[in-house]
């Protein structure tokens, strides 16, 4: 009988085959599971240290400051991303 977790359903044989490396979940089904975990950093926790990580050799102090300064950027919008707009035109 399958489990029901938030929106996917799993079933003991599913894991079992997830734990012998028979197959792997899907995508969904992995965020999810790393979500209810609280998996933040998937490389991280899978690999070791993400050299993608900004923060890697900072101290708490430094990934306060290095927060910080991001909320500065993004509360000044000069360093938002940039959006396309698509223009409908109609040649006659």
């Amino acid at each position: 009988m399958p489990m029901e977790l938030f929106w996917i359903q799993v079933t003991t044989k599913a894991i079992s085959k997830w734990e012998t490396n028979a197959r792997e979940p899907a995508l969904h089904v992995f965020l999810t599971l790393c979500q209810l975990l609280d998996i933040e950093d998937i490389y991280e926790s899978f690999f070791g240290e993400n050299p993608y990580n900004i923060m890697n050799g900072l101290n708490e102090e430094g990934r306060n400051k290095l927060i910080e300064f991001a909320d500065i950027l993004k509360a000044s919008k000069k360093f938002s991303p940039l959006s396309a707009k698509i223009i409908h035109s109609i040649i006659l």
